[in-house]
């Protein structure tokens, strides 16, 4: 199996990409050029060839017309790659899931940003005069400096470790998205009985479950690490920073003696300024919390 993309600089499309494909095929030889002969004698070609042809092993998106992605962004050789390979980097880590659906988690959370980077639709600001640091950044940063040596030798030795790099983040995504799709999964399991409080067991990411799916729980209920519970007010949408029903106001900003006093849980920690979320030392503790809150 060889694998051939182009030689000189490379950037985070054509890293990604090969990463996608070294997942699939680990023993595969890569190859850095732009001799056509080369090029046709190679299985796949990334960012090359000039068509978008999976079928004959061509994901190059140099042309007018190239295709767009699930999101609206155009497609780099990173997105085209993993439209075709996603379920199958993802499936030896997903368990019993169905590996489709976080194949396209993992387009969003990560190619998206990438395709439209190499397509030049990407908002490079953060603020005035400050540049946002992206995964495309950090992948270039891997190329030689024009001080460095620019031999075809560095350049692949540094495509190599660009490649490495790429597969970690690559790896992480795919943990992050399987684990999320857990999550939902449990998450869906806890909402019943109390109608407005959901308890948690350990802590997990629940938003994407009980913000648009329910519309009757208010707070969630969970340990963290600091061995403390949280009270959690429920937000009206994703990104949202309100609350469908804040903590009570006059707990805002209170802690320990004073929040216990006044709420009657002896153990209760805090309850932070913007009342959307509280603690106390125990599960029964936030769980009291919470069911006054619901109350008031």
């Amino acid at each position: 199996m060889k694998i051939a993309t182009h030689n000189g600089p490379f950037h985070a499309d054509d890293v990604l990409a090969v990463a996608v494909l070294k997942s699939v095929h680990p023993d595969a030889e890569i190859i850095r050029t732009r001799d056509p002969q080369a090029l046709a004698g190679a299985n796949i070609r990334v960012d090359v060839g000039g068509v978008y042809d999976p079928d004959n092993g061509t994901f190059d998106h140099h042309f007018k017309g190239s295709p767009v992605g699930p999101l609206g962004v155009r497609l780099s050789s990173a997105g085209m790659v993993w439209q075709v390979f996603g379920a199958a980097v993802v499936a030896p880590l997903a368990g019993d899931l169905d590996p489709a659906p976080i194949a396209v988690q993992v387009y969003a959370d990560l190619f998206a940003a990438v395709d439209a980077a190499d397509n030049g639709e990407a908002e490079g600001m953060a603020a005035p005069g400050v540049e946002n640091f992206t995964f495309s950044h950090a992948v270039s940063n891997f190329n030689p400096n024009w001080d460095e040596d620019q031999s075809p030798e560095d350049f692949m030795t540094r495509f190599t470790l660009a490649v490495e790099f790429a597969t970690g983040v690559l790896t992480r995504a795919i943990t992050r998205a399987v684990g999320t799709a857990k999550a939902a999964g449990l998450v869906r399991e806890a909402i019943s009985g109390d109608p407005d409080v959901v308890v948690l067991d350990r802590f997990m990411p629940w938003h994407e479950v009980l913000v648009p799916e329910t519309t009757n729980v208010k707070f969630v209920v969970f340990p963290n690490p600091e061995g403390t519970w949280m009270v959690q007010a429920v937000p009206p949408s994703l990104g949202s920073f309100g609350q469908r029903k804040p903590l009570p106001e006059a707990w805002a900003g209170l802690r320990d003696a004073d929040l216990a006093t006044l709420t009657g849980v002896p153990d209760a920690v805090f309850c932070h300024p913007g009342r959307f979320i509280g603690g106390a030392k125990s599960k029964d503790g936030a769980l009291k919390l919470a069911n006054q809150a619901v109350l008031e």
